[in-house]
């Protein structure tokens, strides 16, 4: 059995300040390589913090709940 990491077009990117800030560059490393971003996988846990993460000071979320 072929694990996920060992599929054609896979790419990894290493973590940056935060999940958002990784994602984005992931998807620029991806388009940067001539790939069109489809699929994200990500940690339940990294999931959660994108989720809870606030824009700054306020109260607002930064994605939609």
């Amino acid at each position: 059995m072929t694990g996920v990491l060992s599929a054609e077009g896979v790419q990894v990117q290493a973590f940056d300040t935060d999940p958002i800030a990784t994602a984005r560059k992931a998807i620029t490393k991806l388009e940067s390589a001539g790939y069109v971003p489809a699929v994200f996988v990500l940690h339940p846990l990294d999931a959660e913090a994108i989720a809870l993460q606030r824009n700054g000071d306020s109260l607002e979320w930064a994605t939609p709940q």
